[in-house]
């Protein structure tokens, strides 16, 4: 097996002291030795390290899985960064089985650069080795797997479905142990989700506002009955025109209300309150001012009243100022305008600096 790209030439001395190159690639080139009895199931190979999932023939006993090449970072899963494969009984029967937890083993397999991921018999999915660019879905961006501790029962699954709190709630009762109908909640471009704000239905589902900042617009998703489903909230135009901030809340029956911070490049920035209007998204400008956005939130108490809270700053002769702004908007209101209504009912309040 070549590694990296390159093959460890195998030389002998002549007569006059020189060296030549023994042999060659194919039946020159010797098998990997993976231990007794065993033959591949699956094979993967990244920068530097390989795994292969093995089987003993033995329809009683589960497959195994052995990782080689470099250990950086724990990508091997032995609980070291120890390299393997480089030097004399490290492979055959002396490399051992990487541990993926009691009764667990791997079904298929994948290496990448300092890391591995094996999907696995109960169908979750396991990775260990670096996390730096979250590339082990572990919400760290140190190792797994270099040391003592970190593997088998201790390494924790990457989490692709619900939070466990919200399993036995109506909304995940049909996805229960299944997998969710999209891998990604969206996808469409690089600069999705920079801003994000996340909140919780009465029902213990999952809601998102986030920003795609590719297409200008501000989107809202929701996890129900076992799948997301995302909609448009507002688009904002102009090409110097930016979403700095966006915050959801999502009241006690249900509806969801979202707060809206843009601002263009000549610094004035504008505040937008979005709801759902007879199944509908309807937005209200609640206010544009000269200062640069920097963060909003938006709550809910428990009488129904909205409350919006954002800030903004600019500079005045090299002085950085800021400001902090508040709306309110009445539960009464809400129920007669749905707080966006531009003649009868919006959002009232004054600035506090």
């Amino acid at each position: 097996m070549l590694g990296m790209g390159r093959r460890r030439e195998a030389r002998e001395r002549d007569h006059h002291g020189r060296g030549r190159l023994l042999g060659g690639d194919g039946d020159n080139l010797d098998t990997v030795d993976l231990g007794t009895g065993l033959t591949v199931v699956s094979f993967a190979t990244g920068y530097g390290s390989s795994c292969a999932i093995l089987d003993d023939g033995d329809e009683t006993t589960p497959y195994t899985t052995k990782c080689w090449g470099k250990g950086d970072d724990g990508a091997l899963g032995y609980g070291d960064a120890v390299t393997r494969g480089d030097g004399q009984y490290e492979m055959g029967n002396y490399l051992p089985s990487v541990d993926l937890g009691t009764s667990l083993h791997a079904t298929s397999i994948d290496v990448g650069d300092a890391f591995a991921c094996a999907i696995l018999n109960d169908g979750q999915v396991k990775c260990w080795g670096t996390g730096m660019d979250g590339r082990t879905g572990l919400g760290k961006s140190g190792a797994t797997g270099d040391e003592a501790g970190e593997m088998g029962d201790q390494l924790e699954p990457v989490e692709l479905f619900m939070p466990e709190p919200t399993l036995d709630q109506p909304c995940d009762l049909p996805a229960e142990g299944e997998a969710l109908s999209q891998e990604t909640l969206d996808s469409s471009s690089s600069y999705v989700g920079n801003k994000t704000s996340t909140d919780m239905t009465p029902d213990s589902c999952g809601a998102v506002a986030y920003v795609d900042e590719t297409n200008n617009l501000v989107r809202f998703g929701i996890f129900h009955k076992g799948k997301w489903s995302t909609e448009v909230v507002y688009e904002y135009l102009g090409m110097d025109n930016r979403v700095k901030d966006v915050s959801l809340t999502i009241d006690d029956g249900g509806a969801p209300h979202i707060a809206i911070s843009d601002s263009d490049s000549a610094g004035s920035s504008s505040l937008y309150y979005a709801t759902k209007v007879d199944g509908d998204w309807s937005n209200l400008e609640l206010h544009e001012f000269s200062q640069d956005s920097i963060a909003n939130s938006i709550e809910v108490d428990n009488d129904g009243n909205l409350y919006i809270v954002f800030q903004g700053y600019d500079t005045f002769l090299s002085d950085l100022r800021g400001d902090l702004y508040a709306r309110t908007c009445s539960s009464a209101q809400y129920a007669s305008t749905k707080c966006v209504c531009r003649r009868l009912g919006h959002f009232a309040g004054r600035l506090r600096s």
